[in-house]
């Protein structure tokens, strides 16, 4: 019966989605029948937990915004599942359509706006709270609305309510309708950018639209630890009456004058806001977090609350967890059936709360404005996605008395309030530049007739400012769930314990409204069970002082904090306590014994802790006053059986003691327990020590070169950890006895052999996310630089000229140019080239890139346009900056041939790795002027100096020190990874524990490996090596084997194995 009755159903409940996916393709039943029950077949299917049904119902547009009888949205039911997949997808489904909603109806509510008269009107949005001090923490707002013909202008400067925290910003919408379309424009003032978006969807941007609507993990951990919570009016029996004012005898029904108009008030009774919430999904931890006490100011307050626990009639057999009670099909779909009180879903858990309001309105008959035809299609296009909008939507299209609504005070959630005012209608209270009043014939007294309305609005307000960065439609943010957020904040303020009349707070707890503190701390049973023991045996030591028994103190003795406490409850209470515990004397004894020894533990493991921190402080400075050269070593041993050792006789460790039985590094195999790991061209190891101190001998050498380093080190490590200051080749990995793993603190590695390092069997690590963005930050300040020669300025001030005249500030501001509308190309699109590329973006410029080992489409994602070739890429970029990191293949890049290539005048930044670029054809190419100005902050040469080398007298040219991947944070965060990655060599097995090896190809193969006369070798993308015989240097990347892979783990971008502008 039910499979005739109900086909879609039944394939539901028996989740049978393959065939539910035929019948649906046929399209001749109604994908939303209900059931007996009331259930669409979307909800079914949530209900139940099948995820499978679910997805084929929304790919087939099943509503997921859909609300069941019972008032609980399709994306409420699937919470309460607890699984987080199902979530996630009926999330991204319901955004999807919120959006698609949201494109469609933005132009019919323009073309309506089209037949009403222009104005300009301010909103002004109050928020406040019943609960004490809230209201402080609550903003206040007021929207300036444009309307000429069906163009639309909101400002506002209350974004929305996100992590418990208002949003502020100045934003400007502006919707702009047409018989071609219509569009919608967002202008955020403070960055000085406009978001553009056409209003149409085609079925070719749908796809991505919905891929755009996957929320984020963390979202959907937020929902899933949350309440489930459903707030609404009811509305069934609101009633308007006229206020009355005047003492009792003499009353008259009231009036007030609101933004120049004669307003009468109105009190809307028997408003009852009704939250209810959901708990069956959340754990004992999340809610007993998310638990609340009813206080008498709620009582007071009117605050109705009623727990629910629909669990139904018990069986002992259970068909799955979303049908605890064993419901069958027959018996769900028949309607005549009682399932008294069962039903399917997990037991649902649910609390009421009913509070009582008394909405106020003042309504003006003699106000201009219609509420039908101007004011209603404004609120309902700012309802799409505006949570406090939809409100005012759903109040104001109750019957109201007649007039217009020209201040209203309505309840939005469970703890806020809003109260909005129409105010400045065309200008009139405060003249507003952008509009021009026009005053009709025959205008009579302000409150008894209408106000001049006609006005026109100047078509500019309706255009965005000329110098803002525009964006097109690429910015596919799903809209902020300000409803949900905002909920989350009444859940957080209405759940407070507030306490009582007599409790003490602290200022503190006054103004951000938490629950007073207790004297003491909340106890567990055991807690407060050993609490009472210690209190009786107490109050047996005051007995036995009393008779003389207690021992005498010394005078230099401090009393016991305990003794000098006010006697416990039991004590004053119960005079039987005394002869009960003397019974059992033994057991305080040795409970007072247990505590003493507690206390001289902790005591010991305190000072052991303090002798620890001084021995370490004592060793840091040692190593930061002593040069390696000068002693043999500094070495800080800090053993894992350092508690067990005798603080009276600290002995400074001998170095060979220290190092013996130091074992030849095996492949894939473990360390010794206590290896030595050497900071090699350093001497400040603060950060390393506390990561590595437990499990390694930790040295410096602050060292050069290879010669520099001492004889022991180059014996016996078997870690090394390294700026880029010092070059490790063959010759100088062969020193190096020991060595195991060799981890660089930074992102580049070509100052290590690494081929040489796998045939040794050395694992050769860095850091591939550091200092991303201080590389970022300081190529696009030497961008800038470049652009509007900010150097050459200061030092042309510095140098005493003046620049008081036009022709002075010409010659000293000559050659700046403007940025808007000039082409970067970057050459590496790794991690620091996609973040210049963002930053560059912002400023105006257009961004190309060349980078042929990137995948194809990472551009579309960023709206860069991927060059085919490196030419092509010289010939269109007015400025050049180089991301990629160097090998054999790229070196000299930047040469006289190419620099042949680049547009006459071209710019060019370097901040990836001095080899990069020819020193001496830059040099002659900035002395002829091909190349206008360049700025380096890498060099052929380290350290650099301007007194000599080929760019000594080079002009239009900025250098720094390689300093663009320092900063105090960046420099950090690279040695705790650094750190990390030789404890993960350490405790584990290499290469297979290391999380950012770049040779561990060669290092499984080094013996099989081919010579470098036989092959080409690629060992740029994430560690792997890549080979490609000579004769296919010229095929295009992607017919390659492995081309492209790896980018995750790009250092910087790379770049092909030849280069295909050689000369």
């Amino acid at each position: 019966m039910a499979q005739e009755a109900f086909p879609l159903h039944y394939l539901v409940w028996n989740n049978r989605y393959l065939e539910l996916d035929r019948e649906l393709k046929k399209k001749q039943q109604d994908k939303e029948c209900v059931d007996p029950r009331g259930r669409s077949l979307l909800e079914l299917a949530v209900c139940l937990g099948h995820v499978e049904s679910t997805r084929v119902l929304l790919r087939h547009n099943a509503d997921p915004t859909r609300c069941s009888a019972r008032g609980w949205t399709v994306l409420q039911e699937a919470v309460s599942t607890g699984d987080p997949e199902l979530v996630q997808l009926v999330l991204q489904y319901r955004d999807f359509k919120r959006a698609t909603e949201r494109l469609s109806g933005i132009p019919e509510l323009l073309s309506k706006l089209r037949q009403a008269r222009d104005f300009y009107v301010e909103m002004k949005w109050e928020f406040t709270s019943w609960v004490p001090l809230v209201s402080k923490v609550c903003p206040s707002d007021v929207y300036r609305v444009w309307k000429s013909g069906s163009c639309l202008r909101v400002d506002t400067t209350l974004l929305g309510f996100e992590h418990m925290t208002w949003l502020k910003g100045r934003r400007s919408y502006i919707f702009k309708g047409g018989d071609g379309g219509a569009m919608v424009m967002e202008v955020d003032h403070e960055k000085q950018v406009v978001y553009t978006e056409p209003l149409s969807l085609s079925p070719r941007d749908a796809p991505s639209l919905l891929a755009a609507m996957l929320p984020s993990q963390e979202n959907t951990a937020q929902r899933l630890t949350s309440p489930i919570v459903s707030t609404h009016l009811n509305t069934r029996n609101i009633a308007f009456e006229r206020n009355k004012s005047g003492i009792w005898g003499w009353r008259s029904e009231k009036t007030e004058v609101v933004s120049g108009y004669e307003a009468k008030v109105y009190s809307a009774s028997n408003v009852e806001l009704v939250t209810r919430s959901r708990t069956e999904h959340l754990s004992d931890q999340d809610k007993s977090r998310c638990k609340g006490s009813r206080t008498p100011l709620q009582s007071f307050l009117g605050i109705a609350e009623q727990h629910v626990s629909n669990n139904g009639s018990q069986v002992s057999q259970c068909a799955s967890p979303h049908n605890p009670t064993a419901i069958t099909a027959e018996e769900y779909f028949d309607p005549e059936f009682n399932l008294n009180g069962r039903d399917i879903g997990r037991p649902i858990e649910l609390t009421s709360k009913v509070q009582r309001f008394k909405a106020t309105l003042w309504l003006s008959e003699a106000h201009p404005l219609s509420l039908a035809e101007q004011v209603t299609p404004i609120i309902d296009l700012m309802a799409i996605s505006n949570a406090h909008f939809a409100k005012l939507r759903d109040f104001i299209t109750l019957r109201l008395p007649p007039g217009f609504p020209v201040k209203i005070e309505i309840p939005l959630f469970h703890v806020l309030n809003a109260r909005v005012t129409f105010s400045n209608l065309c200008g009139c209270d405060d003249p507003v530049s952008s509009v021009t009043m026009h005053s009709p014939e025959g205008a009579t007294d302000a409150g008894q007739s209408l106000r001049p309305l006609n006005c026109e609005v100047d078509p500019s307000v309706f255009e965005p400012p000329a110098d803002y960065t525009m964006l097109g439609p690429g910015r596919n943010e799903p809209l902020r769930d300000e409803d949900d957020n905002l909920l989350q904040f009444a859940i957080q303020q209405s759940l407070l314990d507030a306490g009582t009349e007599s409790d003490q707070v602290t200022i503190w707890e006054a103004l951000t409204n938490t629950r007073p503190m207790s004297s003491q701390p909340p106890l567990y049973e055991e807690d407060s069970q050993l609490e009472r023991a210690i209190q009786e045996s107490l109050s047996l030591s005051l007995a036995g002082g009393e008779s003389g028994e207690a021992p005498a103190q010394s005078p230099d003795s401090s009393p016991d904090p305990a003794l000098n406490s006010p006697p416990s409850y039991n004590s004053l209470t119960d005079s039987r306590v005394t002869g009960a515990f003397a019974v059992a004397s033994s057991f305080d004894e040795q409970l007072r014994l247990a505590m003493e020894l507690s206390c001289r533990e902790q005591e010991e493991l305190d000072r052991k802790r303090r002798e620890e921190e001084e021995e370490l402080e004592r060793i840091i400075q040692l190593s930061l006053t002593e040069k390696c050269s000068q002693v043999e070593l500094v070495l800080a041993k800090n053993h894992q059986s350092m508690a067990l050792m005798d603080k009276h006789k600290v002995k400074r460790q001998r170095l060979d003691r220290i190092c013996e039985g130091i074992r030849p590094p095996i492949l894939n195999g473990p360390m010794h327990p206590r290896p030595l790991v050497a900071l090699l061209d350093g001497r400040d190891c603060t950060v390393e020590m506390p990561i590595l101190k437990d499990v390694a001998t930790v040295a410096f050498c602050d060292a050069q070169s290879t010669q520099e380093i001492h004889e022991k080190v180059l014996n016996e490590a078997v870690a090394a950890l390294l700026y880029h200051t010092i070059s490790l080749s063959r010759d100088d990995l062969d020193k190096f006895k020991g060595l195991r793993v060799i981890v660089r603190i930074g992102s580049g590695f070509d100052n290590v052999d690494v081929k040489a390092a796998a045939e040794l069997g050395i694992a050769v690590c860095n850091v591939p996310a550091a200092s991303v963005e201080e590389t970022a930050d300081t190529s696009l300040c030497l961008i800038l630089n470049l652009y509007r020669r900010v150097t050459w300025m200061h030092q042309a001030l510095r140098e005493g000229t003046r620049a008081s005249s036009v022709e002075q500030i010409r010659e000293v501001a000559g050659g700046a140019a403007r940025i808007r509308g000039e082409t970067l190309g970057i050459i590496g699109l790794g991690r620091v080239g996609q973040a210049v590329a963002l930053r560059a973006k912002a400023f105006g410029f257009g961004v190309i890139f060349y980078d042929p080992y990137l995948p194809e489409g990472v551009e579309k994602s960023l709206g860069l346009q991927r060059m085919a070739t490196l030419q092509d890429l010289l010939i269109h970029s007015d400025c050049v900056s180089l991301h990629c990191s160097l090998n054999e293949h790229n070196h000299h890049l930047i040469n006289d041939f190419t620099i042949k290539q680049m547009r006459q005048g071209a710019f060019l930044v370097n901040t990836a790795r001095g080899g990069l670029v020819d020193e001496k054809a830059l040099a002659q190419a900035l002395k002829e002027g091909r190349i206008r100005g360049a700025a380096l902050d890498v060099h052929e040469t380290e350290p650099f100096s301007f007194s000599q080398g080929p760019l000594k007298d080079a002009p239009n040219l900025i250098c720094t020190p390689h300093t663009s991947w320092y900063s105090e944070q960046a420099s950090i965060e690279a040695r705790e990874e650094a750190a990390r990655e030789v404890r993960r060599a350490i405790t584990g097995r290499i290469p297979d524990s290391l999380k950012n090896c770049v040779n561990k190809e060669y290092l499984m193969a080094a013996s099989q490996w081919p010579s470098i006369e036989t092959a080409s070798v690629h060992s740029e993308l994430n560690g792997a090596g890549y080979r490609f015989p000579a004769g296919l240097i010229g095929v295009t990347p992607g017919a390659l084997p492995g081309a492209g892979a790896g980018v995750e783990g790009m250092v910087a971008g790379t770049l092909p194995l030849a280069h295909p502008l050689a000369p």
